[in-house]
């Protein structure tokens, strides 16, 4: 099979420049919020007509939500699959395009979602098209899909994608890179949990003891930096309780979020931080409940990760770029492949700034550059020079 050069891949992405933003602004200014399933779903349908154009034959798996997972195979022949990972949600409530549309103006593409991750998405289809039209594969396969909701932690999607990760010789996920320049070889554990407390109601005047639902998750609150430690951290978010200020509050509420360095030590952590509620509300007199834990798992550094950052710091060199190795906090849907022991690297959309702030924004000399080392790495798990010894 003939191998497309880093720099044949580059020119024909900035040949591709225009076509990018164009569908890179369709896709910002429709707005997908998680929770608003009509436009994830909008967003999801004109990325698909994208994916067919250049050959995928698409489905779509419903979750349960209001909007389905976007599965598309673009088929070569026997051999290897590449496993490719997308999210069509943003973190970006409805309403914030009003004020605040696609931008381009000094190499920078501003916007909702921008680099997290429309333009990802759009620069992924338009690098496969360049692998096509340069030196187009005979072996293997590349299975797309792009996720409902993964901003929301990808409950619903999670048995869709570690499907599709156990039969992947190697998985390549579209989170941007880094401001450095760094690409996502390892990611810890990350988890999210529900503390409901139930009491009951009465004016603070009247004689006790109280049954105050928000006293058990104060105490909680309080105990989490003892809980914490070597790497695992949990912290509050959002507290909530009360319906008037003369009055013990009946039902309280608290958002916890979980992290550390491996998925042991965040169940761990999840299951001190449902000990220490147990514990609080058994003083106090009031019931409870507990919901989630460890949501995403620990995305090991392994040989296989090494071996295909090694090969994107190879093109980045022939590129006259460099590359950082990053070990990322945050969680992303690669923690799920990666967990089953598939080659995993993230980071491959283009370089954003401020991502998730509403200073976010991507450099449009980054599109070209990393569009050229995704499409290598697809070819190079597709001809067998990268990740031969992974076992689907």
């Amino acid at each position: 099979m003939e191998h497309a050069s880093p720099q044949q891949l580059q020119n024909v992405l900035v040949g591709k420049i225009e076509a990018i933003a164009e569908l890179t602004e369709r896709l910002v200014e429709e707005e997908s919020p998680t929770s608003a399933g009509e436009g994830v779903a909008a967003v999801l349908a004109l990325f698909e007509k994208r994916l067919r154009a250049i050959g995928f034959v698409t489905r779509s798996i419903d979750v349960g939500l209001l909007a389905p997972v976007l599965d598309a195979v673009l088929e070569f022949g026997p051999g290897p699959t590449v496993l490719v990972l997308g999210h069509a949600d943003t973190v970006w409530p409805s309403g914030t395009a009003v004020d605040w549309h696609f931008a381009r103006a000094n190499g920078r593409w501003s916007g909702p979602g921008v680099g997290d991750m429309k333009a990802c998405l759009v620069l992924a289809a338009a690098a496969l098209e360049a692998l096509l039209e340069v030196a187009p594969p005979n072996a293997g396969s590349v299975r797309f899909l792009v996720i409902p909701d993964e901003e929301a932690g990808s409950a619903a999607s999670r048995q869709i994608i570690e499907e599709a990760a156990s039969t992947a010789a190697a998985c390549l996920t579209l989170e941007a890179a880094r401001p450095n320049g760094g690409l996502v070889t390892s990611r810890g554990a990350v988890g999210a949990m529900h503390l409901e407390t139930f009491g009951v109601a009465c004016h603070v005047t009247d004689p006790g003891p109280h049954q105050d639902a928000l006293v058990p998750l104060i105490t909680v609150a309080a105990a989490l930096p003892e809980l914490s430690h070597d790497g695992a951290v949990a912290h509050v978010g959002v507290l909530a309780a009360g319906s008037a200020r003369q009055v013990v509050p009946e039902s309280a509420e608290a958002w916890i979020d979980l992290r550390a360095e491996t998925t042991e030590a965040g169940e761990q952590l999840a299951a001190a931080v449902a000990d220490s509620l147990a514990q609080a509300c058994a003083v106090e007199g009031v019931e409870f409940v507990v919901t989630g834990g460890v949501t995403r798992p620990a995305f090991p550094r392994t040989p296989g990760t090494g071996e295909l950052y090694d090969r994107a710091v190879a093109v980045a060199t022939a590129l006259d770029i460099s590359l950082a190795e990053v070990a990322e906090r945050g969680g992303s849907d690669a923690s799920f492949a990666a967990a089953l022991g598939v080659p995993t690297l993230d980071g491959l959309g283009p370089i954003c700034h401020g991502s998730c702030s509403r200073e976010e924004w991507i450099e449009e000399d980054s599109l070209a550059v990393y569009g050229a080392i995704f499409a290598d790495l697809v070819q190079s798990v597709l001809a067998g020079a990268l990740c031969a010894s992974a076992k689907p």
